[in-house]
């Protein structure tokens, strides 16, 4: 079986691959590399509920494009910081911190899931 690749763990200018594994005749044959936009959302597990290891694509669970358009990147002390546009702090609302902006926003979009 393959391995994960960093394109299906982080994003790359807001996108990457999808990281579900794909089967051919029961043996492992690769994965989905569709393009994903985050990690699997809430609602995301009625259209798909099965094993995802990191990012997804929309079919496979994962966010639509659009819900990277609502967010903010600032410069944090030497991190960047990934907020939507409703922030109000780090107690009240979620944010992502990274050493690039794409770390960043996947850090949110993992916090985000995580969070519900």
């Amino acid at each position: 079986m393959s391995t994960l690749s960093e394109c299906h763990k982080h994003l790359t200018k807001g996108v990457g691959a999808c990281s579900v594994p794909m089967w051919s005749a029961g043996v492992p044959a690769g994965f989905c590399n569709d393009d994903a936009y985050g990690y699997p959302t809430k609602e995301g597990r009625f259209r798909y509920d099965g094993y995802v290891p990191a990012l997804a694509c929309y079919g496979h669970g994962g966010p639509i494009k659009n819900q990277l358009d609502n967010l903010t990147l600032e410069l944090d002390g030497d991190m960047f910081c990934a907020k939507r546009k409703d922030f109000l702090d780090l107690q009240a609302s979620t944010a992502g911190f990274g050493a690039t902006e794409d770390e960043a926003v996947s850090d949110l979009l993992w916090q985000e899931a995580l969070n519900g």
